[in-house]
């Protein structure tokens, strides 16, 4: 209880958001990338892997929160927990379609109205739009599970002493029900050649009507259980700190052997096109619980090994961004201004060019919208 409440900022988080929005960054580029160097793209980057670190480092980070907020004052204000949301969440999203907004008067950029209704209440990965908020996806995914977790985990971490028991009861739903629904979606698709991969959009394949959005790759249903992983870790460690450290501290190669293995081997099958059929409903699975064991390590021993790449301060500095930078790349590198949307559009040295106005943008957001709103935020800290 003493050392992990000592963690005032929690170590490598900053690190790790800025690998997965480099991973996202990446693999979009790869879109827009001259042929001959989309291979390199395709096998380098991942964007729907950093996405489930994403949503791993959020499940783990709020959870942390709630449990500090439990231990000293014995409950948790959803108030709070939902101020804080909004506050992280807001500025930079409706900044960010009030732009969407000028190209859609301005250009030939056009949005249906259905999409637009989607945007606004956070369920995007149900309904198809343009790729120029195709990645907005995931925010939905985020916000559908945070409308169910606090109120969850009130009831779970009334009784610290079962904590643990009835997390892993209670979130075991969803990394059993997240599998079964890759295989419905997977069936539905009829689509053979890609069996890791989402769609190139982030808007999911194409099915007909609502039902076949639910059983997309995008669906709250098919990516929920790496919130899950995220959420349970942080009540692992919080319970178990002392026990557990000493335990990651004792196996450190194996555990990183083992959770490499997890990440590497789903995402080299989904690269090459191997017949493994079980790395359908569980490959997302396996790297989710391979990049926990990650998170997990390098917040216990932040300064073990390559743990310590994830505190250099540039490192640092894109995790910080990461927020605005995941947000705003999207209009660069789909231009919504252009006549074209496509991903073969834009000119070959756009592949790179597009990368600076996205950092700047970045900053601006962050420093502009984000920064100046921490302090509010932490007034509903209840820890």
């Amino acid at each position: 209880m003493d050392n992990r409440s000592s963690l005032s900022r929690l170590p490598s988080l900053d690190g790790w958001r800025a690998l997965s929005i480099l991973m996202v960054i990446g693999f979009h580029m790869g879109f827009i990338a001259p042929a001959s160097t989309k291979p390199f793209f395709n096998w380098m980057f991942d964007g729907f892997l950093g996405v489930r670190f994403f949503f791993i480092i959020s499940g783990f980070l709020i959870t942390w929160l709630m449990i500090l907020e439990m231990d000293q004052t014995g409950q948790v204000s959803f108030k709070r927990f939902y101020m804080r949301r909004c506050l992280r969440i807001l500025p930079v999203y409706c900044a960010f379609l009030l732009v969407l907004g000028g190209f859609q008067l301005l250009t030939g950029f056009k949005e249906s109205g259905l999409t637009w209704f989607a945007l606004l209440t956070f369920t995007r990965n149900y309904v198809e739009g343009t790729s120029s908020s195709g990645h907005l996806w995931s925010l939905s995914v985020e916000e559908q599970f945070y409308l169910i977790w606090p109120a969850v985990f009130l009831c779970v971490a009334k009784d610290a002493k079962q904590r643990i028991r009835k997390a892993a009861c209670i979130l075991a739903i969803p990394v059993i029900l997240a599998p079964v629904f890759r295989v419905l979606g997977y069936m539905a698709s009829r689509d053979h050649t890609h069996l890791l991969s989402p769609s190139m959009l982030g808007i999911g394949k194409s099915y007909k009507g609502i039902i076949g959005q639910i059983f997309s790759d995008v669906s709250f249903f098919d990516r929920c259980d790496s919130l899950a992983f995220g959420c349970f870790c942080a009540i692992l460690l919080a319970d178990k700190y002392e026990t557990f450290g000493n335990w990651i501290k004792k196996h450190s190669i194996s555990v990183c052997f083992i959770a490499l293995g997890l990440i590497l081997i789903p995402y080299i099958f989904g690269r090459s096109f191997i017949p493994a059929y079980i790395m359908i409903p569980f490959g997302n699975s396996f790297q989710a619980a391979g990049f926990s064991m990650l998170l997990m390590h390098s917040v216990i021993q932040p300064r073990w090994g390559a743990y310590q790449a994830l505190s250099w301060r540039w490192v640092r500095q894109i995790g910080i961004l990461s927020y605005s930078l995941y947000i705003w790349q999207q209009i660069f590198w789909t231009r919504p201004w252009a006549a074209q949307q496509i991903h073969n559009a834009a000119p070959e040295w756009w592949v790179w060019v597009w990368l600076i106005p996205t950092f700047v943008v970045a900053a601006v957001s962050y420093y502009g919208l984000e920064r100046p709103l921490l302090k509010l935020r932490s007034r509903f800290r209840g820890a």
